[in-house]
This record gives structure tokens, sequence and C-alpha cells, in this order.
């Protein structure tokens, strides 16, 4: 079933995100929830529609995590306190560190 709806995007919040360890894992799809999601964005796109994706502006710190990893391995791209260490906080998804 197709339908025509009138509008220009779409909002998805967290619901796209990929769980790692109970945690959602920013600017990654969740692959059942979204199992074709290039495909989803292609279709919504040749509709002249657009797809926005909220985050929050932190970055769960886990070794696991590439989005963490790749941040951490240059540097600059973490807030820094005052002693020049990067910034750790705490938030829902546990220790992060805040880009910037």
């Amino acid at each position: 079933m197709e339908f025509n709806l009138v509008l220009k995007m779409f909002t998805l919040c967290h619901i796209h995100t990929y769980l790692v360890s109970c945690v959602n894992s920013y600017f990654t799809w969740d692959p059942h929830k979204f199992p074709n999601s290039v495909e989803m964005l292609q279709n919504i796109s040749a509709k002249g529609r657009k797809m926005v994706t909220i985050i929050d502006p932190h970055i769960k710190r886990d070794d696991s995590y590439a989005v963490y990893c790749d941040a951490n391995a240059h540097d600059g791209y973490f807030v820094k306190n005052k002693d020049g260490n990067t910034y750790d906080g705490w938030c829902w998804p546990g220790m992060l560190s805040s880009d910037e």
C-alpha cells in the first residue's frame, strides 16, 4: 500500500540507532528496525523529501564503538577540560565524551 503524504521531511529521534550494550550508538542504523536504510533514504529523496536524524551532542565511550575510536584517535575532536584532557561526563548512555 502506498500513501501520498504531503510533507517535506521525516524526523527520527534515537529510534534509528543500533543498540550496543543497550546504548544508542549514534551515526548507525538499527539493522532490525531499518534493514534497508540506504534504499529507504533513496526512496524518500526520490520524492523530494528529507530525512533528519536527531542525536545528542555526546559520544558513548566504548572501545567497541567505531565512532568513539575514530574520534578518540584524533586530538581536538572532543571537548577538553581546563587541564587539556578530554572532558568526561555522564548521561543516560553512560560515560561519554562530548564532541566540539
